[in-house]
């Protein structure tokens, strides 16, 4: 059982009719899902095309602590008649980062044979956002989006996997 508290505090303000400013502090919680807690898959040895040899083993923990974000976002935004625009950026500092990697007799982590598992960091993700959207005629309307986001294992001093910086 796990009991977790989060919450969002924002302010926004109204530059004029048609743009704004926000900012916002938020604490969030992620418990960790039951392939993170329970996955046993105990296969053994593979070798892979390269011809290293991997353990195919991937292990949960019951013992896993939740995430525990701490984030704080801000933005700007237009809304004119025919188009809009909001820029947006955020910074958030994660406590117990649920990471899947492999064990190498890391300590807290009793195998040694490079199964997958999952173990927490501590991490910092940060990134912006650019959208917007047109009205070329009564028909068509454009509209695109632009994002970055950087993640960084701090515990282990790289970045975080699998999160792609521009989309």
């Amino acid at each position: 059982t796990e009991n977790n508290f989060g919450g969002l505090l924002r302010a926004e303000y109204d530059l004029n009719d048609s743009s704004a400013f926000y900012i916002g502090i938020s604490r969030s919680v992620r418990s960790a899902n039951s392939v993170e807690r329970y996955m046993a898959s105990l296969m053994g040895d593979m070798v892979m095309p390269s011809g290293m040899v991997m353990n195919g083993s991937w292990i949960g923990n019951p013992e896993i602590s939740p995430e525990k974000h701490t984030q704080i976002d801000a933005g700007f935004g237009i809304r004119k008649t025919g188009w809009n625009l909001l820029v947006s950026a955020y910074y958030d500092d994660v406590n117990d980062y649920i990471f899947r990697g492999r064990a190498h007799g890391q300590a807290g982590i009793l195998l040694n044979n490079h199964a997958l598992v999952y173990q927490n960091i501590n991490a910092r993700i940060w990134g912006f956002e650019i959208e917007g959207s047109a009205d070329l005629s009564d028909e068509i309307n454009v509209s695109g989006n632009i994002s970055y986001t950087n993640g960084h294992n701090q515990t282990l001093d790289i970045p975080l996997y699998q999160i792609p910086p521009f989309s």
